[in-house]
């Protein structure tokens, strides 16, 4: 990755698979990443969820493109997620919306200085007020930190834009750092790695 305080430093490996049919936005995350990078302190949904190793989902709202959600999952399964019309602004979501979101973990596992480990969120329509994502394009980009890892790094995928349809456009490889849009119609998979 190019971004200066990146550089020179071993930095997480993350493979997101990524796929919406009406009834779910799922994004299966897969992360291997440095032992001093990874965290796993948080014990509650709504908590800091950044400051553990942590996988994010931001989405802009399809119903209303001028807020956008956020949802953080945490290694071990605990999510905040959040709306509102910039990052100073947000209203978090209740527990009953939180327990809609579908959250799958793989448990950590150590390869010598390596964490690996895998998280699956699926996102309803509802949360958007939404009943299908039939016909809706979303647009987002996806995250990894571990703010209180104790080495400090921030990945981010490009732009990226989701849409159910009858075709298909396949699109996102690794990590860069300019924006680019993908659109995408049932499948596609993107790689979060420091560029070489």
């Amino acid at each position: 990755m190019n971004w200066a305080a990146n550089q020179g430093k071993t930095l997480p490996t993350v493979l997101a698979e990524v796929e919406i049919s009406p009834d779910y936005f799922t994004v299966n995350f897969t992360v291997e990443e440095p032992s001093d990078c990874f965290r796993a302190e948080v014990k509650e949904d709504n908590g800091s969820s950044w400051e553990d190793s942590c996988v994010e989902v931001f989405l802009q709202n399809p119903a209303n493109p001028a807020e956008y959600f956020n949802f953080e999952t945490t290694c071990r399964g605990y999510l905040l997620a959040a709306h509102g019309p910039d990052r100073n602004s947000r209203v978090k979501l209740s527990q009953e919306q939180i327990n809609s979101v579908v959250r799958t973990k793989q448990l950590a596992s150590v390869a010598g200085n390596l964490v690996c480990w895998g998280m699956t969120v699926q996102i309803p329509p509802s949360l958007f007020g939404l009943r299908t994502f039939e016909g809706v394009t979303l647009r987002g980009n996806l995250y990894k930190c571990a703010d209180k890892s104790k080495r400090d790094f921030s990945m981010v995928s490009t732009d990226f834009l989701f849409a159910v349809r009858r075709f298909s456009v396949r699109g996102g490889n690794t990590f860069c750092s300019r924006s680019e849009t993908f659109l995408f119609a049932s499948r596609n998979i993107f790689l979060f790695a420091q560029q070489r």
